[in-house]
This record gives C-alpha cells, sequence and structure tokens, in this order.
C-alpha cells in the first residue's frame, strides 16, 4: 500500500502541533493554578494576620477581642477561624468548625510555626477540601494589665483560618473547559493552514513529476527552470538530470553500435554477394569455384567473430555471464594466451617474452583470465611493430596480481587514450572490419576483467609504445557457478609485493 506523503506530512505537522499545544495548555493551567493559589494565600495570610492581631489577656485569660461577623470584621465571608491556647481549650472557633471536635483535631495534628504557613486539608463530613493557614502567637499582657497584677505572664496561642477551595477549583475547571476549547478551535484552524501549506509545499514535485511525463524516450532531457525549484529539491533534480544524461549516453552509445554492427557486418556480406553474383555470371572451373569458395569462407570467419564479440559483449551487459572458479597456475594461464596469439606473431615477426610467474596461483576462471590476457596481447601485436619484441611482466600484493602488456609500437594518440575501452574504438581510424579488427578487443577483456573483480588501465606515463596493466585479485569474490580445483604448482612466491619488470 502507498503512503501519501501529503498525509504523512500532516500526520507529523498535527502531532507536533498537539504537543506543542498541550505543553503550552498544561504550563498555562498550572501558572494559573499557582497564581489562584498564591493570591488565595495571600489573603489567608492577611485575615490570619488581622485575627492575630485581635488576641488579648483580658484578667490572665486569653481572648478574642472582636467576634467574626461583627462590624469592621476583615474575615471574608466563606472564611473559618480557630483559636486554641497553647495549653488546651478552644478561645474562639467559627460556628462550622465548633459543630464537630474531629475537625479541630484534624486541623491541629501539628503545632503551627511561628510565620504564617499554608496547607491543603480535607474538613468537615463531606470531606471538602479546604486551604488552611495557621500561625502560633504569643500574647503579652498590656503595661496597665502588668502593674495592676504582676502574675499574668504571656499566654501562646494557635491560630487558623480556613477557606473552602471549592471557588478556585470552580475557577480551574472553568479554565480547563476554556483552554480546551480555544485549543481544539486552534488545532482545526492550524490543520487547515497546515494542509493548504503541506499542498503548496508538495507543488513543486507535482511540477517536477509533470515535466518528467514530458520527457521524450527518444531524447530524454529534463526540462526544468532551476528558480521554479524550491533549494531542497535541487539534489534530486540534479541527480534526476545526471540520470537522464547517462541515459542519453547509453543510447547514443547503443545507436553507435548498431551502426557499427551494421557497417563491419554490411562489408562482407556485400563482397559474399558481389563474389557469388560475379561467379554465378558464367560457368567457371572447379579451381576458379574453389577460390570464390574460400573467400566467402573467410568472409563468414570475420562474420563468425564479429558475432561471437558481439554475444560476450551482450552477455556482459545483462550480467547473465557465468563464472567458473578454479585454483590455477598464472604461468598456465599465460602460456594458454600466448599459445593463442603465437600464430598471429609469427606472421608478423614478434617475439614474445614473459616474465617468471611460477608459483603464483589464482582462484578465478581460467578461460576469461585467458581471453583478457590473449586480447591484450593480440592488440599489442596488432598495433606495435613488425619484428619488435611484445613484453609481459607481473607485479605482486598480497591480495593481487598485476600483468603488464608492452608493446614497441606507436602508443595511443592522446585524444584517444580516453575512448580506448570504447566499443568500435579502433586506433587506426582507416581500418576497417574487414581485417578481422572490429574494436571489440578492448571492451571485452575490460567487461571480463571487471566481472572478475579486476580492472585493465592503460599506463599514460609508459613511452615509447603502449603498457596495458590489468589487476586481478588473487581470490575471487565473483559469485560462482562452478568451483573446482585443480592440482597446484607451488606455494605462492616468496617475492611477493615486489614489482617484477618484464
Amino acid at each position: 500500500m502507498h503512503r501519501s506523503l501529503t498525509r504523512r506530512l500532516l500526520a507529523f505537522y498535527l502531532a507536533t502541533l498537539m504537543v506543542i499545544v498541550a505543553l503550552t495548555c498544561a504550563l498555562a493551567w498550572l501558572m494559573m493554578k499557582r497564581a489562584l493559589y498564591a493570591a488565595m494565600d495571600d489573603g489567608l495570610q492577611a485575615e490570619l494576620l488581622a485575627v492575630a492581631s485581635r488576641l488579648e489577656i483580658d484578667e490572665g485569660r486569653l481572648a478574642f477581642e472582636q467576634a467574626p461577623g461583627d462590624a469592621g470584621e476583615a474575615l471574608s465571608a466563606d472564611a473559618f477561624v480557630l483559636i486554641l491556647a497553647t495549653h488546651g481549650g478552644v478561645v474562639f472557633s467559627s460556628p462550622a468548625l465548633a459543630e464537630d471536635q474531629s475537625l479541630i483535631e484534624a486541623i491541629t495534628p501539628d503545632a503551627p510555626a511561628y510565620t504564617a504557613t499554608c496547607r491543603t486539608l480535607r474538613l468537615f463530613p463531606d470531606q471538602r477540601e479546604c486551604r488552611v493557614a495557621s500561625l502560633r502567637r504569643v500574647v503579652r499582657p498590656d503595661e496597665d494589665e502588668l502593674d495592676e497584677d504582676s502574675a499574668v505572664r504571656p499566654i501562646g496561642a494557635f491560630v487558623f483560618v480556613a477557606r473552602p477551595l471549592a471557588p478556585l477549583q470552580a475557577t480551574l475547571r472553568r479554565l480547563t473547559s476554556g483552554l480546551i476549547a480555544v485549543s481544539a478551535a486552534a488545532m482545526l484552524l492550524a490543520l487547515a493552514g497546515g494542509a493548504f501549506a503541506v499542498r503548496r509545499g508538495l507543488r513543486p514535485l507535482q511540477l517536477v513529476a509533470a515535466d518528467l511525463g514530458r520527457v521524450m524516450p527518444e531524447n530524454p532531457h529534463l526540462q526544468v527552470s532551476a528558480t521554479s525549484v524550491p533549494i531542497e529539491l535541487q539534489p534530486v533534480i540534479s541527480t534526476i538530470d545526471r540520470l537522464l544524461g547517462r541515459i542519453r549516453e547509453e543510447l547514443h552509445r547503443q545507436r553507435c553500435l548498431t551502426a557499427d554492427i551494421a557497417h563491419d557486418l554490411r562489408t562482407p556480406v556485400a563482397g559474399m554477394r558481389t563474389l557469388l553474383d560475379v561467379s554465378l555470371q558464367r560457368e567457371r572451373s572447379a579451381m576458379e569455384y574453389a577460390a570464390a569458395m574460400e573467400q566467402c569462407r573467410g568472409a563468414l570467419r570475420r562474420l563468425s567473430a564479429l558475432l561471437d564479440d558481439v554475444m560476450v559483449l551482450s552477455r556482459l551487459d545483462a550480467g547473465v555471464d557465468e563464472v567458473r572458479l578454479q585454483r590455477v597456475p598464472l604461468d598456465a594461464i599465460v602460456e594458454d594466451a600466448v599459445a593463442t596469439v603465437q600464430p598471429m606473431a609469427a606472421a608478423r615477426g614478434v617475439a614474445l617474452r614473459c616474465a617468471d610467474c611460477r608459483g603464483v596461483e589464482l582462484d578465478s576462471d581460467r578461460a576469461k583470465v585467458t581471453q583478457i590476457l590473449a586480447n591484450l596481447l593480440s592488440n599489442a601485436i596488432e598495433h606495435g611493430r613488425d619484428g619488435k619484441l611484445v613484453e609481459v611482466g607481473f607485479a605482486l600484493t598480497p591480495d593481487r596480481v598485476e600483468c603488464a602488456i608492452v608493446d614497441q609500437g606507436p602508443g595511443i594518440a592522446a585524444p584517444l587514450r580516453a575512448r580506448i575501452f570504447d566499443r568500435f574504438v579502433r586506433g587506426d581510424a582507416t581500418r576497417s572490419g574487414e581485417d578481422g579488427h572490429h574494436g571489440l578487443g578492448l571492451p571485452i577483456a575490460l567487461g571480463l576483467a571487471r566481472l572478475l573483480g579486476g580492472d585493465i588501465r592503460l599506463d599514460e606515463t609508459h613511452f615509447p609504445g603502449a603498457c596495458f596493466v590489468v589487476s586481478l585479485p588473487l581470490r575471487s569474490h565473483a559469485t560462482a557457478c562452478t568451483v573446482g580445483r585443480a592440482r597446484g604448482h607451488g606455494a605462492p612466491s616468496e617475492t611477493a609485493g615486489a614489482r617484477v619488470r618484464p
């Protein structure tokens, strides 16, 4: 099931917004609650100090100067007052508190400090929550009383002022309802705005998709204005443009490949057709027919070689070529490659000289490594000078072997070096495929080397002549369809890692 990017962005945006709104509302609610509690505590403490200031000693006993409810009383209507003497006994109690002695015991389990403190308690039979402010105070007698009766001493008192939390809690509930309503409205508005913003933000993707839909298969090119694409999409556009560029290059190469194959096929086919037409115009002797058939057979050999090379390239491009790994000595592979090109070298008077590589073994495909070396050797013989030398040297590292094939020809022209491994590229532009050289030897060798986990490079520092270096792993990591093991020809060379020049 395909996921909608719009929905995913909206879901992420909504989740983030919900978290932010929830945290903001919770913080606002906590701050408001703290402010309300602080305001109530300030009021309770003011009332507590007002009540405590009215305590006095009358005839040696603690008395409350003015009862709550009298004119000028500073207490609020919903406040409850309790005054206790330190030696025991209630000095004053609001009617609601005096109804139940258990309430007094609930209020006074801990002796209050000399500073006003506030706490929350559950009072009355209905267990309603109340905020209680408490204070401990020492009441001293007036000076005139001390003169009259020097036996009067200061008396300690506990003063309590309580107020129900129901109004404050009702305010908090209204605040909660208001925050929820405002948050819901804000979420709906933000969701609508977010949906609009996400659609507008994803609009460039739709434009790019439309531009991709207009790309022509025969000439894939993306026409997108750089200024109309957001900077976040620039890497995507650049990647698509590079991909289309590689596709254009591949299409161009395929067109050139088709044209080159058609050209190389047309020449021998046309020659055979002309030869057969001429041979059939009149009766000829058996020797003349035999000569015509021999020429046709040569043309067919060139056609067969071209088709074989094209088939190898096709299998390499399709990735279906099989790798048959086996343990083989390198000197045996070199001998097979030299034996393959020896007739060509003898025909041109070219001598082949190979460095000693005995004791080196490879886990690789013997036939493919032989074909790689044979292709490079035939290329060196073909482009080298007649009667000169073609050398084969080796360099070993702990995990790879490098084989250098060096000729003494004119070398590779600088403009051609970048395309030397392209298909149907010939060192001599005047040559055609009539001589059996179609410019496919190096591309096939490079494809086979990479299939085996290696590579081929042109040593541009070598002069005169040309030097191609094949690098192959001693232990191939290619996936093999058949794994065999031949008898070894000795342990690996102790000079592994040393450069052996041809």
